[in-house]
Order: structure tokens, then C-alpha cells, then sequence
């Protein structure tokens, strides 16, 4: 399909990338040229201020993705097709799906001030989607759907992307085992605040796994590996590589032989990550640390990522990532 806009921008071409491969077999294909837009008789689309021919789909745009700041956008809800949507305007379709998906997709909310939660995250009440009450919905994804809709009336002859579902099990190990392989120091300090808070059933617990009674309840890899396979599907497993036990960083020690011997039994089956700690948020170098460390137990590249309790600032946290080599990453969601 052959589009044309009076201007070009690095965020247009985004969505223009980001939409029509999510719905054709074929990318969009971008010609500035006015008088080649007209001539052409195949399907088209108009993203531009005004109407250029007669058998073309237009949407007339919103300013969004021709700015180069960030600032608040005027966001006014209204519903189309059972749904909510915003950025209304005129042409073929009622709102400009390019813009008000990039404002989605790309968090722009959270790029401006706001007051952040206890861990210093942008909160999910402040966000667009909770306000408007579309959290649970995969809303680009619907909107997609209608926009494949009004595509299709227009030139009946497109051929669109069939949709295909994947799923992907992911695990964050915080803490590898509950008890086993904590040393001495630690696990005598959880008897003794077991026996303070009056936790019986835990120190009972604690004492029967450390005594070889009974399994560990952290310990669920040989089930995870009796699911997946039953399952036929692939897991990604994000390890916390903290070298110190600080506040939320509550993972048994690298250094622990236990410990590497499960993250290379892992990285043999499985595609495994790095968890940067919270303590790498305040310092990049203890991230290339943790990454590091991972990499010499599983002995190839760690590309891929998730942040411990969901630790984001954007765009810095994406920065730090892909410059230690970061290539995907599984936080996007909202820590609560």
C-alpha cells in the first residue's frame, strides 16, 4: 500500500513500521511525492491535511508525531466501535490510529513529570489507561482490527496478516531457594525472627529443609520443566545477580556453586536473562557487573532482560540497557 504524508518524522516512520507489519505481509510503502500519490491506482492511504484523489483511504492527522518535544497532550476520550478512543479527526477513519498508538506504545505519559510511587516508579493510577478505565485491554490490538476493517470496504482486494498467538512463559528467580544455600548468618536470623513473630510453621520449615526432610518450597525447576514440556513451549528465566543482599536484593549469592550449576542447567534448555538488581539502577557499572557474571556461568551473550520489581525511568533505564547490551526487554508493565 502506497502512503503519503506532507512531512516525515522519526516517530511516524515508527508506526509506520510498527502498524503495517503488525497487519500486512508487505510494510507500508512511504512516497513524498504529491503527483505520484494521485496517479497511482493501486491501494493508497492519505495521512496528510487534505484530501488528494478520490480512491484513497485518508486520515487526516494529529500534530504528535510531527513534534520533536514532549509535552501534555490534550487527550479527549471518545467511543468508536465499543471502544475508547481519543485524537479525533476527519476522514476515513475517525481518529488518527498513527498517533494515539504511538502515544500508547510509546509511554509517552511517562517521559513527563509525575509523582512517583514508594519505589519510585510511575504509577499505574496516573497512567491514561487506568484513568480511562482500558487497562485490561489490548486496546492497539482491537484498534488494529477495526482499522483492518475499514481498509478492507475501501480496497476490497488487500490481503492482510493472518494473527497468531505465542506464548511465552517468563520467571523472574528473586530468590532461588527459600532456605537452601543462604549460609549460616542468614538462616539464623530467619529462626530467630521466626521464633520473635511466632512463625512456628516456618521455623519448622526452614529446619526440616536445611535437615534434608523435605524439600525446599522455592524448588519447583524439575515441575516448571515437567510443564513446559507438556506445554511444548520455551521459557525465559531472568536471574538476580545482586553480589550483595541489600534491601529488595534478596537473592542467594552468585558466587554460590548451587546457584550457578541451576543457571547453567537453565541456559541449556532455556533462554536465560539477566535481573538487574535494584542496586544496578543506582549505578551502571554494578549492572555490567551482574551482566558479566552471568555470562561467564552460561557461557554466551546475555541479551535479553526484565527489572527487578519492574524499576523503569524512561528514557534512562532503556539507555543503560542498551548500552550493556541489552537487546530485549520483558518490564513493560506496571509495577502494582
Amino acid at each position: 500500500m502506497l502512503f503519503f504524508s506532507d512531512y516525515n518524522s522519526p516517530r511516524l516512520i515508527y508506526m509506520l513500521d510498527l502498524i503495517s507489519n503488525e497487519i500486512f505481509h508487505e510494510p507500508f510503502s512511504p512516497d513524498m511525492d504529491r503527483e505520484t500519490f494521485i496517479t497511482h491506482n493501486g491501494p493508497k492511504l492519505n495521512y496528510s491535511s487534505e484530501r488528494l484523489s478520490g480512491n484513497e483511504f485518508f486520515i487526516q492527522p494529529h500534530s504528535l508525531l510531527f513534534e520533536t518535544d514532549i509535552r501534555d497532550q490534550s487527550i479527549i476520550r471518545f467511543d468508536f466501535s465499543g471502544k475508547p478512543a481519543f485524537f479525533r479527526t476527519t476522514g476515513d477513519f475517525p481518529f488518527d490510529i498513527f498517533a494515539a498508538a504511538f502515544f500508547l506504545v510509546s509511554r509517552y505519559e511517562e517521559y513527563l513529570p509525575y509523582q512517583p510511587d514508594k519505589y519510585g516508579r510511575f504509577p499505574v493510577e496516573a497512567s491514561l489507561a487506568y484513568k480511562e478505565n482500558f487497562l485490561d485491554l489490548p486496546l492497539i490490538n482491537s484498534w488494529m482490527e477495526d482499522f483492518k476493517t475499514a481498509l478492507h470496504q475501501k480496497f476490497p482486494g488487500l490481503i492482510f496478516r493472518m494473527k497468531g498467538f505465542k506464548f511465552i512463559p517468563s520467571y523472574d528467580i528473586d530468590i532461588a531457594y527459600s532456605y537452601k544455600y543462604k549460609g549460616l548468618k542468614r538462616n539464623l536470623g530467619g529462626f530467630f525472627r521466626s521464633i520473635i513473630q511466632g512463625q512456628w510453621y516456618y521455623l519448622l520449615d526452614r529446619w526440616d529443609v536445611l535437615f534434608n526432610k523435605k524439600k525446599d518450597p522455592f524448588d519447583s525447576y524439575e515441575w516448571l520443566d515437567s510443564l513446559h514440556l507438556y506445554c511444548r513451549t520455551r521459557a525465559y528465566y531472568f536471574f538476580l545477580m545482586a553480589k550483595k543482599p541489600v534491601g529488595v536484593d534478596k537473592n542467594i549469592s552468585p558466587d554460590k556453586p548451587e546457584l550457578m550449576s541451576l543457571i547453567a542447567y537453565h541456559a541449556g534448555g532455556y533462554t536465560v536473562g539477566i535481573h538487574p538488581s535494584w542496586q544496578s539502577g543506582d549505578e551502571e557499572a554494578v549492572l555490567m557487573e551482574e551482566i558479566d557474571a552471568l555470562e561467564k556461568i552460561t557461557g554466551s551473550p546475555v541479551k535479553y532482560s526484565r527489572q527487578h520489581y519492574i524499576r523503569m525511568s524512561l528514557p534512562q533505564t532503556y539507555r543503560k540497557l542498551i548500552d550493556s547490551g541489552i537487546e530485549k526487554d520483558f518490564s513493560m508493565g506496571y509495577g502494582s
